[in-house]
């Protein structure tokens, strides 16, 4: 089968997107459509064997409703891919806005739609895919919004099985390693929080790792020491999560199926600026199930964390508990199962 992906905005549409290529890559061809200066293409150089398309229109809905001539820049856009596109079996898209222009290739060439939503709430594009789409995906269990439950399948996020096939890393018992992924975008008050942790005194057996982006990451490098290491952010922090005992975080959907997969104790911190305050539903997924704790941007204290960072710490019963909750969240071979699902339609 020719399959066409579309993935682009953030790290939460295009991990899982580029996940499932790879696994489709030995029995599929590939085309990928990406947007000009998209995110997608910060991380798409290691790609192989994946035809990639690139067109150079905006990416937000309101760019189009504010100036209405974006829409036939979109349409000549399109048409001068359309020879690239003539040849596709089924449209593969993961929310955004890219998922609009999913559908309009989808009902101009007559071919199936597939849509996968990663968050615990359908997103606006997602949700108007799911009326034309001939399967929806979701990652989490009981998804807000999902109309069609009988064309819904809940298989999980496709990023599992990537982070899952991971070689196993060996936990020494030398120190409790906790990881701050403060991010380039943290809030002025989460940033604030960050640096009273960073200067307050904890058990000399904790090793605090901070991963910062550009923004701040001089200011928290002058705070480093013995027990503290300033990380500057990367594309894949992977590796570095594998090496943690305790990780506190945002709760994109991308970290949720990481933590999953790694089986990581988290505190989760979600962003209260993103749409549908899907974050907090993410979190709050983990939460109920006792497989993460969680709390408020507002109600944030540097504290309170160090006190839960210890009581965790010196708390093997609770570990193992929260660990095993984390198991029966975990899905096994989520790409294949979308695969088959295409395939056997």
């Amino acid at each position: 089968m020719h399959l066409l992906f579309l993935a682009s905005g953030s790290g939460g549409h295009v991990y899982p997107c580029l996940s499932l290529i790879k696994k489709a890559l030995p029995n599929h061809q590939i085309t990928y459509l990406t947007i000009k200066n998209g995110f997608e293409e910060k991380v798409i150089d290691n790609l192989k064997n994946v035809n990639i398309l690139s067109i150079d229109v905006p990416n937000q809905l309101k760019k189009y409703l504010k100036n209405p001539s974006n829409f036939f820049k979109l349409k000549k856009a399109l048409k001068n891919i359309n020879n690239d596109l003539k040849n596709i079996d089924a449209v593969i898209t993961f929310g955004g806005f890219v998922t609009f222009i999913g559908l309009l290739i989808s009902l101009k060439l007559r071919k199936p739609l597939y849509i996968h939503e990663q968050n615990s709430v359908i997103g606006d594009a997602n949700m108007l895919g799911q009326f034309f789409a001939k399967k929806v995906f979701t990652s989490m269990e009981n998804t807000k919004h999902v109309l069609f439950p009988k064309k819904t399948y809940n298989f999980g996020n496709p990023r599992m099985d990537e982070v899952s096939s991971l070689p196993y890393f060996y936990q020494n018992n030398k120190s409790y390693n906790v990881l701050f992924f403060a991010g380039s975008l943290s809030s002025s008050s989460l940033n604030k929080m960050i640096e009273e942790v960073i200067k307050k005194e904890m058990n000399n057996n904790i090793h605090l790792f901070v991963i910062s982006g550009n923004k701040n990451y001089e200011t928290l490098k002058k705070l480093e020491n013995n027990h503290i290491t300033i990380i500057k952010y990367e594309k894949n922090m992977i590796e570095l999560m594998q090496k943690m005992d305790f990780i506190i975080m945002r709760a994109g959907a991308t970290s949720i199926s990481e933590i999953i997969s790694l089986n990581k104790l988290s505190l989760l911190i979600p962003s209260p600026n993103v749409k549908h305050n899907h974050q907090y539903l993410n979190a709050k997924y983990l939460f109920d199930k006792k497989a993460a704790f969680m709390i408020e941007e507002k109600d944030v204290n540097s504290d309170e964390i160090i006190m839960l960072i210890e009581e965790v710490k010196n708390n093997l019963e609770l570990q193992i508990e929260m660990k095993n909750n984390l198991n029966k969240l975990k899905k096994e071979n989520v790409s294949k199962n979308i695969l088959l699902a295409i395939r056997n339609e």
